[in-house]
């Protein structure tokens, strides 16, 4: 179970990385030309945005199943 969340990590630190370039790529072809593509007004933030989701997700999951289980003092 370990290695899915390792891989679902992975993917999202993928999606942000994925929509961090696209975002960059815009950035330079507004500052280049003048103008940049709408694909890239949507497709960054939806990219980043979906990645930080589903590594708070994830996050979240693992903090809540592996809290550390209190032992009664008798």
């Amino acid at each position: 179970m370990e290695d899915n969340t390792k891989k679902e990590l992975k993917d999202a630190d993928t999606c942000t990385a994925i929509g961090a370039g696209i975002g960059a790529a815009g950035t330079g072809a507004a500052i280049i030309t003048g103008a940049t593509c709408p694909v890239c007004w949507i497709a960054a933030p939806a990219l980043i945005g979906i990645g930080l989701a589903k590594r708070l997700k994830l996050k979240k999951n693992a903090a809540c199943c592996s809290s550390p289980v209190k032992e009664k003092k008798n």
